[in-house]
């Protein structure tokens, strides 16, 4: 088991289903992952 100390830089990882909805339209899906990386 690790241990994070105050200095030790986070990494935050978000995953989404930036497809989903999408009917594999690539511009909702472009829109999804701006949604997503706006977020993060």
């Amino acid at each position: 088991m690790t241990t994070q100390t105050a200095d030790a830089p986070l990494l935050d990882l978000i995953a989404g289903p930036y497809r989903s909805g999408t009917d594999g339209d690539p511009a909702r899906a472009a829109a999804n992952l701006a949604r997503l990386e706006a977020a993060a």
